[in-house]
């Protein structure tokens, strides 16, 4: 995606310590006005059954839409 914030966020473990929450909000406001212009996956092929669960198959869906796997947006 090329993001690339004015400020790097802390070298520091998950979760972030309280002082760092400003900059973290900060980053993840940079990144999510970029985000939708990229698809973080696309689909290639089914391998196996075609049976699915419903709520695999609700996972699937959800997982599709918000890495907008089927779009020809470029990858990120």
């Amino acid at each position: 995606m090329g993001y690339k914030p004015k400020e790097a966020l802390p070298k520091t473990k998950w979760p972030f310590p309280p002082e760092h929450h400003s900059r973290r909000r900060e980053w993840v406001a940079g990144y999510d006005a970029i985000a939708p212009e990229f698809s973080s996956c696309r689909f290639l092929e089914r391998l196996g059954s075609d049976s699915v669960h419903p709520d695999a198959k609700a996972v699937r869906a959800l997982h599709d839409r918000l890495c907008q796997s089927d779009t020809l947006l470029p990858l990120a």
